[in-house]
């Protein structure tokens, strides 16, 4: 179930019907700052959440699957190499992780993370037509609020990110 970040309601809602959750984050201090928000309120036994988990009778909390960082940068001129401000978002959110390792399904809390680049035309082209991104053809124009956007070459990698989410999950 897909939630805004809103830390009640419908969220501890999710997290009771839910076994496992993944946590999107962006590579910005907000989002960060959200990050260990979540965790802690997972974490911490007098959270609201945790406060009426118990009350409902001792509903057990979700475990942390994945840690998805988005919009992650790739202007390195190394190829393959991310963006030194992506770097060190990234980095703060394994340390972050590090400190709710027991929130994780996995053993270390850096390998339920996945990192994606920033998907740009292929991202806004299939969040604006409902087009999966390994349905778009790379060399494919398409027109999206007036402006026109060719599917790249960059696509390729962006499959690769998304069916290394979908194996780990």
């Amino acid at each position: 179930m897909d939630c805004s970040p809103f830390y009640a309601g419908a969220t501890h809602l999710a997290w009771c019907a839910s076994d496992a959750i993944i946590i999107p984050v962006r590579v910005d201090e907000h989002s960060i700052d959200s990050l260990e928000l979540t965790l802690d309120m997972l974490d911490n036994p007098d959270s609201d959440f945790n406060i009426w988990a118990e009350r409902a009778g001792g509903i057990k909390r979700p475990q942390v699957s994945a840690v998805v960082m988005t919009m992650v940068g790739a202007r390195s001129a190394t190829k393959g190499v991310k963006d030194r401000a992506s770097q060190m978002y990234v980095e703060r959110a394994y340390e972050v992780a590090a400190k709710h390792a027991d929130l994780f399904d996995a053993e270390n809390p850096a390998d339920a993370f996945v990192i994606t680049d920033d998907f740009m035309s292929a991202g806004r082209i299939s969040g604006a037509l409902s087009i999966p991104i390994p349905q778009l053809k790379v060399g494919q124009f398409h027109t999206i609020s007036g402006s026109r956007l060719q599917v790249n070459e960059s696509q390729l990698r962006y499959r690769k990110e998304l069916e290394y989410l979908t194996s780990i999950l």
